[in-house]
């Protein structure tokens, strides 16, 4: 979701820094907050959330709880105006399938992103935190064997998986650790069709 169908990189980047600057000593230890985060884009946030309070911050784990409902907090004040990224709606309309959403993101997030965007109707189910990536993918091949399944994100994490998955990975926005990686990526969904996707999966092949 973040990024791959919606422009929250920024918006996340910046709530997640502000939930645990109050923890922080000093603007060193918020800059490692911060570069941590980054690097690590699509990692589920309670990894993180535990990461850095041990390891980083030295606070105990018991803080994960206070930190997440900060973090929370400010996602619902600022989601919302985060746009969808350019040429999703029409993407939607112009290519047939059928559409899932897999996010290390609350499920009730997703949701609230998807309808206040009149976008919930386009996708046929949800996949949040609660599963890996891997195994969230494991399930739609389970629940289309004879179709070809394509995961579209935005950071290594997202290529990974479908890696593990066996599934076709196309680079959508990606953030900057992802972009070294990979050779072909689209910016946005413009001027995104059925022949475009289909060249596209033929050069990730």
């Amino acid at each position: 979701m973040d990024g791959t169908l919606f422009d929250t990189e920024g918006v996340k980047l910046a709530s997640f820094r502000d939930a645990f600057a109050p923890l922080c000593a000093n603007e060193e230890q918020l800059g490692q907050v911060d570069a941590y985060n980054t690097a690590h884009r699509g990692i589920p946030r309670a990894e993180k959330f535990q990461h850095i309070l041990t390891d980083i911050l030295g606070q105990p784990p018991r803080l994960q709880d206070e930190v997440d409902a900060r973090y929370a907090h400010l996602l619902e004040q600022r989601l919302g105006q985060c746009p969808p990224i350019a040429g999703l709606a029409e993407f939607i309309a112009a290519v047939a399938a059928v559409r899932y959403v897999v996010s290390s993101a609350p499920e009730a997030e997703i949701h609230r992103m998807l309808t206040g965007h009149g976008l919930d109707a386009a996708f046929h189910g949800v996949f949040g935190r609660r599963w890996t990536k891997t195994q969230a993918l494991g399930e739609i091949c389970a629940r289309h064997r004879d179709e070809h399944v394509v995961f579209f994100g935005d950071a290594p994490a997202d290529r990974d998986a479908a890696r593990q998955a066996g599934v076709a990975f196309i680079a959508v926005n990606p953030n900057a650790a992802l972009k070294a990686q990979v050779q072909d990526s689209i910016a946005d969904y413009t001027y995104l069709d059925q022949d475009t996707l289909a060249a596209l999966l033929a050069s990730a092949a």
